[in-house]
């Protein structure tokens, strides 16, 4: 390396890392009395997150060797804390004041906006969360049982075209009939994610996931300046043009179909087969941070947090099903009572509300293996846990 290239080396870390030491002294101070893992220089412990997954497998090393609140470095400064502490944990989200989400969150500001899942706590936060609270009422769900049904006996149909192999990856299976339920149910629109699964649509959704994890466990990445001159960057680019090309002619074409559907309230005052979208649409009026962007942004937001979870809630369950044969045989027992031999016969609420056995598995596997391994909340008003204060401080809730 010559000379130049050093000196332009050193100019940039400095140019890059002074103001935020500066900026951020006082925080780094109060971490100091917290354990942390071994870290490389400039680095930090960035070099255990070389693999998307291998954060979940860390973060649980972590908690077992240095304690239930540890510091970790993603860089050469401490960047988060992270709390296994279920009552720290449980005073942090009980709080109706540090409702401010963590910076990683805004890795995905360019695809979600402010949508419900990274806007922090403010009134658009709370207005939006209140408009969309109806279109999980009960009655709601169970008027796309027939979805729910349709989509999963598709993904039976797939899955059956493994049968003679001696093992294979069920995940993206799930996952893409996770993805068109989502979008039947929630949106109104088929994508046919199960029958073209290679479309850019669902292969976007895939990549954006990916390039969130890669950015927030790499140093360079994190810094916005730096990421700018990045694969990463123009990789994401490329796929938000798609993802919201998509989303928006969702929207666009739902809004038409309103239009031209005869609206009928229930007894709830519930509009009779309002999608998630349909309801938006129908109070936008009423809501005046509802812009077209914003209903994009809270779409793109029910898409992405909806589909994912669900999938890995679903993945997870099979798992520990397959792991234990009599607690599956069990299950068997419950649903064999229930449709009496008739297995062609619809679903009806009733049924699921019969599977109490069913229930208590999917709850112990959601136990077990929470969907979201950890969530992160900026702590920008005081909090006392015991003889411990913290004050702007960035909690990861190692679930």
């Amino acid at each position: 390396m010559s000379v130049i290239a050093v000196i332009l080396l050193v100019i940039t870390i400095c140019i890059v890392f002074i103001p935020w030491y500066n900026k951020h002294r006082r925080y780094i101070k109060h971490l100091e009395r917290y354990p942390s893992p071994p870290r490389v220089f400039l680095l930090g412990n960035a070099l255990d997150f070389r693999q998307p997954t291998a954060f979940i497998r860390k973060f649980g090393e972590y908690a077992r060797l240095y304690g239930d609140v540890v510091k970790i470095y993603v860089g050469p400064f401490p960047t988060k804390l992270l709390v296994s502490n279920y009552k720290l944990v449980e005073q942090v989200l009980s709080s109706n004041k540090n409702l401010n989400k963590g910076k990683e969150y805004q890795y995905l500001s360019k695809w979600l906006g402010r949508g419900l899942l990274i806007c922090d706590g403010d009134s658009r936060w709370k207005s939006h969360r209140k408009l969309l609270l109806p279109s999980f009422h009960v009655q709601v769900f169970e008027e796309f049982l027939h979805v729910f049904e349709t989509k999963t006996q598709l993904l039976v149909r797939k899955l059956e075209t493994e049968l003679d192999s001696s093992s294979f990856d069920i995940q993206p299976y799930i996952q893409l009939c996770s993805l068109d339920i989502i979008c039947e149910a929630a949106l109104g629109t088929s994508i046919h994610a199960q029958e073209d699964g290679d479309s850019d649509y669902v292969k976007s959704i895939s990549t954006m996931c990916t390039l969130f994890i890669k950015r927030s466990f790499n140093p360079r990445l994190r810094n916005n300046f730096l990421y700018k001159y990045s694969d990463v960057y123009r990789e994401e680019e490329r796929v938000i043009k798609i993802l919201h090309r998509h989303s928006s002619e969702i929207v666009e074409r739902r809004k038409k179909e309103l239009q031209q559907m005869e609206l009928v309230q229930d007894e709830f005052g519930l509009k009779k087969k309002l999608t998630l979208l349909d309801l938006v649409l129908v109070k936008r009026n009423d809501v005046p941070t509802l812009t077209d962007i914003a209903i994009r942004e809270e779409i793109d937001t029910f898409m992405f947090a909806g589909h994912d979870t669900t999938a890995a809630a679903m993945g997870f369950t099979i798992f520990c099903l397959s792991e234990y044969p009599h607690i599956q045989n069990k299950v068997m027992d419950e649903l064999n009572a229930i449709f009496v031999g008739d297995v062609n016969r619809s679903v009806t609420l009733q049924d699921i509300n019969e599977m109490r056995y069913l229930e208590a598995v999917i709850k112990e596997a959601l136990r077990i293996y929470p969907p979201v391994p950890y969530y992160s909340r900026m702590v920008t008003e005081e909090l006392n846990f015991g003889v411990l204060n913290y004050t702007n401080s960035t909690f990861y809730d190692n679930v």
